[in-house]
């Protein structure tokens, strides 16, 4: 039987507010946990006549809830199912240096967190920090971004993958 593991979104200062087990989330020109189609609609990140603009930070941790006959979870990563488009961007934050929240709110300014470009395959390799092995566990921080310059085309639409190996 499989390990059961949520994806947890973080918000607020400090990254202090919870929100268990999110099934899909949206990167916004405001700070919020909603899924809400209508709060998507009404907050997109606006194209900018140059330069680029920004999504707030997306902090989340995966948390094991159930191992499912594994003794450990480990080798945790994230990618899009393709890459984002024209104009659009999705940065990461870096495995080697796990971030923490800074005390201050997330930023829809270049983040200093996500700074590297999400994968469009799994990269096999552990990319989050993280060896879960008791329920309730979680990862280390996992942020994320959008950016958008000038010459993007409206929205995109893409599937974020969790992936971990299971050790039995």
């Amino acid at each position: 039987m499989a390990a059961t593991v949520v994806i947890n979104e973080y918000n607020g200062a400090a990254a202090a507010t919870k929100s268990s087990n999110i099934a899909k989330g949206h990167w916004l020109s405001i700070e919020s946990a909603s899924v809400d189609d209508a709060i998507k609609d009404a907050n997109p990140i606006p194209k900018p006549p140059s330069g680029s603009n920004y999504s707030y930070e997306k902090w989340h941790k995966a948390e094991v809830t159930a191992l499912g006959g594994s003794i450990r979870l480990e080798t945790f990563r994230r990618y899009l199912d393709s890459a984002p488009g024209t104009g659009w961007t999705v940065l990461i934050s870096d495995f080697t240096t796990p971030p923490t929240p800074t005390g201050t709110t997330p930023v829809n300014t270049v983040s200093s967190v996500a700074i590297r470009a999400c994968p469009t395959a799994d990269p096999g390799a552990a990319r989050i920090t993280g060896l879960l092995d008791a329920t309730n566990e979680e990862t280390a921080f996992a942020v994320s971004q959008a950016g958008v310059d000038n010459t993007a085309t409206a929205g995109f639409s893409k599937t974020m993958t969790w992936a971990w190996a299971e050790v039995a």
